[in-house]
């Protein structure tokens, strides 16, 4: 499936200077000056809606007089030469013409024409607009917007229009909507039918620059903390955040208000003063990331904080929006998260590549943070049916994040993950296998889960997935859509992963796949496979994998086992909600290579769907016990009504 959005990398954030303003006229933006900036767009002939929510309290009452955005590329894009500015009070498609429709002022926008601010030799574009009437912004807020129409699509790096730039606290920064211009005829695709909001997901902003007219405070400015503090009773923690200067002066120090409320019992709370010089005096309409010390409660629970910026160097803060709520999660133990990143690919898919080489890249800069399954497709890799991969209907390249988003925006990956690993785990994965036989026809697995809270008997599902790493073969070759090297020039396409494709062949040879997902049994989760269970506590579960189940699914190598290295197997162990079907934790063991024979007390030695009949527990030595243990190690041997016997240790 050929990508409908991306982005590409390498420009630099111009300075404001705009529109004719009044001396007090304050420049609003989500985007930081001096921040690197990357090129976006959806790669057709269409019509490029893009809007900021302007919702912040500071502003209610000031005047919108107009806005002014950098255009990346325009000469190379073709982009027609008269822009549009509007204000809605709301993001409305049309449920006929698929069009953006805006609700204030003209439906059609205020025109202006794109100019050339730079040199000819250095060309830098610009669309400044003025408003005909101001408008003053309401309690609620407003929408603030621009549109562009590419008119001509003539390089692959060349076709996208709208400027955005990373940033820490990206929400209401980004909203995209794109629509065929009224000459086209085209019938409207997807994305023409609603608006997209894609700040979070890229940890990106617009570059727009919205021109207000009002009276701003001397001394203004709140600290906008991470949502989620995890740490363990009474350790000592930071609250990592944006510090906002909404006043007219420069910000050196803040001083600030934590009230923590233990959630679980109102009357249980304290207070905590502080105060903070900052690295770096922040000027007016500015940010900074900074962080917070904050000594974790002793006692565990969930804690409802309420952070009040007090002081803005050393004087009272004028900014009466100086509040903000984030979450204290204290415990004895956090469990450590992992993000499960799922790839859908195929050696005949020639933008898959730029998949493979972005999970690559990941996997170089935070190779403990997640895990890949990798599923083919229509290859003589696939040994899945896709009707039996977790996500059956996914195109190609499509990468899921945590069983949850779906995101080919590929340069945002890191910050997907951090996004997901944001989250409490509900236990600690450990991943141990085994050879089942001398001969090494089958593995087993032993997943222990260690569960911070209590858990409810199949509130969650485990699965196991046997992959295979290192598989590289001549008879693998990749079809390459990267071939043509003078359309791939950005700093995105640069480096040791994309030197494989870019300027290589229509189909290459020799590359190397890891993480491929050759067996999978019930990849949405085994019911019942994690019992009811107290707070700290552990349990065992168990899979087996006859390796000579890996065999291929697709034309020729149909039946075939498709295993190469048979030392370079790992097995992956997946927590998954019941309810949800999203992924809570994962893990993966070690090679294949490295396991040691199975025991037979160390888990499951036989596996039979039959029904259990009657259950026994022993201890590790082998004495029986009236009733299942309440805490420690021990054997459990059920009997099957087809007259097989399994055992399988447990640790509670």
């Amino acid at each position: 499936m050929k990508k409908f959005f991306t982005l590409a990398a390498g420009l630099v954030l111009a300075a404001p200077s705009l529109l004719t303003q009044a001396a007090d006229d304050t420049v609003f933006s989500y985007a930081t000056p001096g921040e690197a900036t990357q090129a976006i767009g959806w790669g057709r002939l269409v019509d490029n809606d893009v809007a900021i929510r302007l919702d912040n309290p500071m502003y209610v009452g000031y005047e919108v007089i107009g806005i002014s955005v950098d255009i990346p590329v325009v000469a190379g894009c073709e982009v027609a030469p008269v822009g549009k500015a509007w204000l809605t009070s709301e993001l409305f498609v049309s449920p006929k013409t698929y069009d953006n429709v805006p609700d204030i002022g003209d439906p059609e926008g205020v025109p202006g024409e794109i100019k050339n601010v730079g040199t000819e030799e250095n060309p830098q574009y610009r669309l400044d607009i003025t408003f005909p009437e101001p408008y003053v912004i309401p309690e609620e807020g407003v929408y603030v917007g621009y549109t562009l129409t590419v008119t001509k699509l003539n390089a692959w790096t060349k076709k996208y229009p709208v400027s955005i730039t990373p940033s820490p606290a990206p929400q209401g920064g980004l909203y995209m909507h794109s629509s065929y211009p009224a000459s086209t005829t085209t019938p409207p695709i997807a994305q023409h039918k609603e608006w997209q909001d894609l700040a979070v997901s890229n940890q990106a902003v617009s570059t727009m620059r919205v021109i207000l007219r009002g009276q701003k405070p001397e001394r203004g400015g709140v600290f906008s903390p991470q949502p989620n503090v995890y740490g363990e009773n009474g350790k000592e923690k930071s609250v990592n955040g944006v510090f906002y200067n909404y006043g007219s002066e420069p910000v050196s120090s803040i001083g600030y208000t934590m009230l923590i409320v233990n959630a679980g019992d109102s009357d249980n709370s304290s207070t905590v003063n502080g105060s903070l010089t900052l690295p770096t005096a922040v000027q007016p309409e500015e940010s900074l990331e900074v962080s917070l010390p904050l000594t974790i409660p002793v006692i565990s629970g969930d804690y409802n904080v309420t952070l009040t910026t007090d002081l803005i160097n050393g004087q009272a803060n004028l900014y009466d929006k100086n509040k903000a709520d984030f979450t204290i999660v204290s415990r004895p133990w956090i469990p450590r998260k992992r993000t499960l990143v799922e790839e859908y690919t195929g050696l005949w898919c020639g933008y898959c590549p730029e998949a493979y080489v972005t999970i690559r890249q990941q996997q170089d800069i935070r190779p403990d943070d997640f895990v890949t399954l990798t599923f083919h497709r229509g290859d003589q890799i696939q040994t899945i049916a896709s009707d039996f991969q977790p996500a059956p209907n996914a195109g190609e390249p499509a990468v899921q994040f945590d069983r949850g988003q779906f995101s080919n925006e590929y340069p945002s990956f890191g910050n997907m993950i951090e996004n997901c690993n944001d989250m409490l785990a509900p236990a600690d994965i450990d991943v141990m296998i085994f050879w089942k036989d001398s001969e090494h026809t089958a593995l087993r697995a032993d997943a222990t889960l260690h569960f911070l809270d209590a858990a409810e008997a199949d509130q969650y599902r485990l699965s196991f997935a046997l992959v295979e790493d290192d598989m590289t073969s001549p008879d693998y070759k990749q079809r390459n859509f990267f071939w043509d090297a003078s359309q791939y020039t950005s700093d995105w396409y640069k480096g040791k992963y994309w030197d494989l494709f870019v300027g290589k062949p229509y189909e290459v040879t020799g590359i190397v796949y890891d993480d491929v997902t050759l067996l999978f049994p019930d990849c949405l989760g085994i019911p019942n496979s994690v019992e009811a269970i107290p707070a700290d506590s552990k349990m065992v579960c168990t899979q087996n994998f006859n390796l000579a189940d890996a065999v291929g699914v697709y034309n020729t190598n149909m039946g075939k086992n498709v295993i190469l290295d048979p030392n370079k197997l790992r097995v992956v162990a997946l927590l998954v909600d019941t309810k949800t079907g999203k992924a809570m934790n994962v893990n993966t063991s070690g090679y294949s290579g490295d396991a040691p024979l199975y025991d037979k007390w160390v888990g499951v030695d036989t596996v039979s769907d039959a029904e259990i009949v009657a259950v026994e527990y022993f201890t590790l030595g082998g004495i029986r016990l009236a009733e299942r243990p309440v805490s420690g190690a021990y054997i459990v041997v059920s009997h099957h009504a087809d007259g097989s016997v399994s055992t399988a240790k447990r640790l509670q």
